[in-house]
């Protein structure tokens, strides 16, 4: 990343050999702190800990670990809901897995989780979106009355012409 600013402020520094202000970055370069983000927030909590309340030992998982974790609590979470006998989880089984197993519902999951983390707000994103699955009380009778069936309903219009015409 370094030599990608350097490279650029001597490109530039070529159309304006005079300007005494990319020198001067030339300069400070060798001293500025240049990373990625994650780098840049564990730097941020490694010199900060105490603020955020965190051990001064912590450390962070690889993509190893973190799998792993992630594998066990979804075990963990669907061991529970089975034991629970919780009709809304039984539902969700009885629509989104086999007779065999649960491990495409499970990796359904996991991925759902892996988008959200990557937006901004990951919580409002998932309040704001799952009122847009609370069928019931927009539609009564009308499925295409919904964003899911204007949807499909554009889908097959499409779809329709495509094979027509």
């Amino acid at each position: 990343m370094r030599e990608k600013i350097l490279e650029a402020i001597y490109k530039k520094l070529e159309e304006e050999p005079e300007n005494s202000h990319l020198h001067k970055q030339i300069v400070l370069m060798n001293k500025a702190n240049i990373s990625t983000i994650h780098s840049f927030c564990l730097e941020i909590i490694k010199n900060h800990f105490y603020e955020i309340g965190i051990s001064p030992n912590f450390r962070m998982g690889d993509t190893s670990e973190l799998e792993l974790l992630k594998q066990e609590v979804i075990d963990d979470l669907f061991e529970t809901k089975y034991d629970s006998k919780d009709k809304e989880f039984e539902k969700l089984i009885e629509n989104y897995t086999s007779y065999r197993d649960d491990e495409n519902l499970k990796e359904l999951i996991l991925r759902i989780y892996e988008f959200v983390q990557g937006t901004p707000f990951p919580e409002e994103w998932l309040d704001l979106n799952q009122k847009k699955f609370d069928l019931k009380e927009k539609i009564g009778e009308d499925f295409s009355l919904t964003l899911w069936g204007k949807i499909l309903l554009e889908n097959l219009n499409q779809e329709t012409k495509r094979i027509l015409y």
